[in-house]
């Protein structure tokens, strides 16, 4: 199973989870603002890859 990581005010997020459903797409979804996010899961994303994709630079939250 896929878990979705986000908050779930974030329209992205929303929409990532509505078309999974839209799928069949059997998922999870972990709110990080409210469930929080261990160290150790953050500390490897911030070595992948993928890395300039965690912060989302064109959220309001972020120009501010």
């Amino acid at each position: 199973m896929l878990t979705v990581y986000g908050i779930k005010q974030c329209d992205t997020v929303r929409k990532a989870l509505k078309w999974r459903d839209q799928q069949g797409i059997e998922h999870g979804f972990h709110d990080f603002r409210t469930d929080g996010l261990q160290t150790e899961l953050l500390q490897a994303g911030l070595e992948s890859e993928f890395a300039g994709k965690l912060v989302n630079r064109r959220s309001t939250t972020w120009r501010q």
